[in-house]
């Protein structure tokens, strides 16, 4: 026997197993969606989508709605046709990188527990705000949620300087 991969398009992304195709039948259920694509890009979810008209983030609030935050891709990109590759799959080289700023989309932190996870990391790190960015993984190469996992109570001050090489 020899392992090929999956046969659907399912995959990981922050521990939480996803299909795509929930997400574009969402899209596609709004109306103003022709088209979508959605994969994983640079930790988040981009959705491309089909006609370029598409406004943005009243499409993003009506999938609120819809889905699990988890689910609401983090870009919507509307592009005026999905480029193929010459066997008429999608050629996902060829989309273009989502914009991280304006309206296209947000690294803000979606959920109640992210914002709290992002106040706290934000406090610690000396700014006044991070996004998924920022807060998904620290800079001693943890994600967050095993960081926070390891995390134990402590009664002395600590800087982030001090939690970071204070024995857990």
């Amino acid at each position: 026997l020899e392992f090929h991969g999956r046969s659907d398009s399912q995959f990981k992304l922050r521990g939480v197993r996803i299909e795509p195709g929930e997400i574009d039948a969402a899209l596609a259920a709004l109306g103003e969606v022709d088209r979508s694509v959605t994969l994983p890009r640079n930790g988040v979810l981009t959705s491309y989508v089909t006609p370029s008209s598409v406004d943005v983030e009243p499409v993003r609030s009506r999938l609120r709605a819809l889905l699990p935050a988890h689910l609401v891709p983090a870009h919507i990109v509307p592009l005026e046709t999905i480029p193929l590759t010459a066997h008429g799959k999608i050629d996902v080289a060829a989309l273009p990188a989502a914009s991280t700023g304006g309206s296209s989309g947000s690294s803000e932190p979606l959920t109640v527990t992210e914002i709290t996870v992002a106040r706290i990391l934000a406090e610690l790190l000396g700014r006044d705000t991070v996004g998924h960015e920022g807060w998904e993984t620290t800079r001693w190469g943890a994600t967050m949620t095993s960081s926070a996992s390891a995390a134990t109570p402590c009664s002395r001050p600590c800087s982030s300087d001090g939690c970071a090489t204070r024995p857990v």
